[in-house]
């Protein structure tokens, strides 16, 4: 039997897979949270050590969505993922 990750292990373990945004990786740690774990002050530590980068999950999903879908579609995407702002401005022009 593994040991019980942190909060903070578990973060790490899926940033190492892939890029995520703050609301995304947020909804997934939320689920492993316990009493007196403060998943916003962990999204801040690691967006502040530069672990977690909206700019980089936004430059992974364009990556790996251009080719099958259009501006319009991975706009939404970036939408329902927290993203707005200049991220969106630079793609829809």
């Amino acid at each position: 039997m593994r040991p019980k990750l942190s909060l903070k292990g578990r973060a790490l373990r899926y940033l190492s897979m892939r890029e995520h945004s703050r609301l995304e990786l947020g909804r997934k740690l939320s689920r492993y949270a316990e009493e007196g774990d403060d998943v916003d002050a962990l999204l801040d530590f690691l967006e502040k050590n530069n672990w977690l980068s909206q700019e980089r999950f936004s430059e992974s999903l364009v990556h790996r969505r251009a080719a099958r879908f259009g501006n319009s579609r991975i706009v939404a995407e970036l939408q329902s993922h927290g993203i707005n702002g200049e991220a969106l401005v630079e793609l829809k022009s």
